[in-house]
């Protein structure tokens, strides 16, 4: 039996979720890119680390949970 934490955190990494918030990610730090203020190529190259890291673990938690119902 689960408890509801357990539940609760299940829920909150189905697939569908996290979808959703790699893309808000990446619309982070896309915004990041275009900022003037930015140091473009040191945040460019910043970002793709950023996003190939998060990339992985959405992948390899992808593998651990089923997708939303």
């Amino acid at each position: 039996m689960m408890t509801q934490h357990q539940i609760r955190h299940a829920k909150l990494y189905c697939l569908g979720d996290m979808e959703r918030e790699h893309q808000i990610m990446l619309r982070y730090l896309q915004q990041d890119i275009e900022s003037p203020d930015s140091p473009s190529y040191i945040s460019q190259i910043y970002v793709r680390q950023v996003l190939d890291t998060h990339w992985q673990l959405f992948l390899q938690r992808r593998q651990k949970n089923p997708p939303c119902r």
